[in-house]
């Protein structure tokens, strides 16, 4: 990926964002709770785009945001206020109408909701995911390691990808 360092960049923010707002607390393997709920995140990698005062469609951002996976929560468990906040169509409706009427041509607009919120009161235990690893490395470290990847195989790189898969022990 020629532009790593930006995608790079953006995980960083995403991680000093969660580490300002104490999103997580690292906790040892034998010291979790084995009967609460181990889940997975899904990042979600994006480029956002808008267009210029001269019509192009220009690059505007790098984007990650990371969700739990709740399909590994047991629905018994866990959060029974699940909510969607969106923008509404008819708010949608009103936005585009007003800018369409004043002749303002909005720089972007995203009124996509990709995912649930909800209010979480039980322990859940979660894997740590890959751009909080990826953001602990340093940047040499991350150059030369890009570097091998790019010189390994189809083989070599599927045989990597089975030893990541594995639960770890401790």
């Amino acid at each position: 990926m020629p532009d790593w360092r930006k995608w790079l960049e953006c995980a960083r923010k995403e991680m000093k964002g969660w580490q300002d707002d104490g999103v997580y607390k690292s906790v040892k393997w034998e010291d979790m709770d084995k009967s609460a709920p181990l889940i997975r995140f899904i990042e979600i990698w994006t480029r956002k785009y808008m267009t210029n005062l001269q019509g192009e469609v220009v690059l505007e951002k790098y984007k990650l945001r990371c969700a739990a996976m709740g399909n590994f929560i047991n629905h018994l468990y866990s959060a029974f206020e699940v909510y969607a906040p969106s923008c509404g169509a008819d708010a949608t409706r009103v936005f585009l109408a007003v800018s369409v009427e004043s002749s303002h041509t909005p720089r972007s607009l995203d009124v996509s909701q990709a995912y649930t919120n909800a209010k979480e009161e039980n322990l859940i235990y979660s894997i740590p995911p890959t751009f909080a690893v990826l953001c602990a490395m340093d940047d040499e470290f991350l150059e030369e390691f890009r570097k091998t990847l790019l010189e390994m195989s189809d083989k070599e790189l599927r045989a990597m990808g089975d030893v990541t898969k594995k639960r770890p022990d401790s």
